[in-house]
């Protein structure tokens, strides 16, 4: 397939469920998957005191996957917690075709499986993607092998690079969101609310430096996270016509 296309999406109903993929799922994943969506959560330990709650679990024939519950934050989670109001493509399908998109630029990412809603007006949704094994957090791993997590910052700053040179603002990026596995490959999640960026390149470069910073010094993790990202992404780049 070209750099750049994209499959065509297979979409499928299970009762109330919509759910959509790149690859066919059989009616026994798609079952298991609805289950899935519907069993207790944990809290996710993929974010920096984030709201995020998971399901983990295998599904036969597509392996060890990570399901996300969409949580409302702010004031609005005391009262919703869980729907949404359908604006055009539901949250998770946005978030899944990102996925998509930063995979196919090169970047780092887990890959997406599939994406589910129930509802029509007002909706839950959920995001099916493949688990990245035996991983740490960036922010994790710099607790406890700081020398390591300094020596990823740059695979990390390379992906980062790919996102700017394509417009794409991740609004979220921090350590808590950068996953390692054993072999020191980095992978970006939370893609939630991700899109196109239209100021100029030295805007949206300043912006995740400042967003990676201040989520840095928040959680008290080692300055240098911060420190390194600000002169490989800001400082050392040479700017060209914005």
């Amino acid at each position: 397939m070209p750099v750049g296309a994209t499959k065509s999406l297979h979409r499928m109903k299970y009762g109330a469920y919509h759910i959509g993929a790149h690859e066919h799922l059989s009616p026994d994943q798609i079952e298991h998957l609805v289950t899935l969506f519907n069993r207790p959560t944990r809290s996710s330990e993929l974010t920096l005191g984030g709201r995020t709650s998971v399901t983990i679990d295998e599904i036969e024939g597509v392996g060890p996957v990570v399901i996300k519950h969409y949580r409302r934050g702010g004031l609005v989670h005391f009262f919703v917690k869980q729907t949404y109001l359908r604006r055009g493509k539901t949250r998770c399908r946005l978030e899944y075709e990102m996925l998509d998109k930063v995979r196919r630029i090169g970047v780092g990412a887990p890959r997406p499986v599939a994406y589910a809603s129930r509802g029509k007006l007002i909706y839950r949704c959920w995001l099916v993607t493949r688990e990245v094994p035996s991983h740490k957090t960036l922010a994790a791993l710099s607790m406890s092998d700081l020398n390591r997590a300094v020596y990823l910052i740059e695979p990390i700053v390379r992906a980062v690079d790919r996102l700017i040179q394509n417009r794409i603002l991740h609004v979220d990026l921090h350590p808590g969101n950068v996953l390692v596995d054993p072999d020191d490959r980095t992978y970006l999640i939370d893609f939630d609310r991700a899109g196109s960026y239209r100021s100029g390149e030295k805007a949206l470069r300043t912006r995740y430096v400042a967003r990676w910073k201040r989520a840095v010094i928040k959680h008290r993790l080692p300055d240098v996270l911060w420190k390194e990202m600000q002169v490989r992404l800001l400082e050392k780049h040479t700017s060209g016509p914005q």
